[in-house]
């Protein structure tokens, strides 16, 4: 887990299991799911102005999220 999971709880906390996820995932519906939730993990760590490295954590998992649903 990285420092980022460890230190928060909520949305951002769960990004690190669903970044294993999104790597093993053949389903589109699970995909989308990890993409949708990396969104509301964006937007939850703007409301919290936790700062830089947590949005941008959000957002590269959501990026990573939008790849893998172009790919399948």
């Amino acid at each position: 887990m990285t420092d980022l999971a460890l230190r928060h709880t909520g949305p951002l906390a769960k990004l690190e299991h669903a970044r294993m996820l999104l790597a093993e995932s053949a389903d589109l519906g699970e995909v989308k799911a990890i993409m949708d939730m990396a969104q509301a993990a964006k937007a939850w760590a703007r409301a919290q102005r936790l700062g830089t490295e947590a949005i941008r954590y959000a957002s590269t998992i959501q990026a990573e999220a939008e790849i893998r649903l172009g790919e399948m």
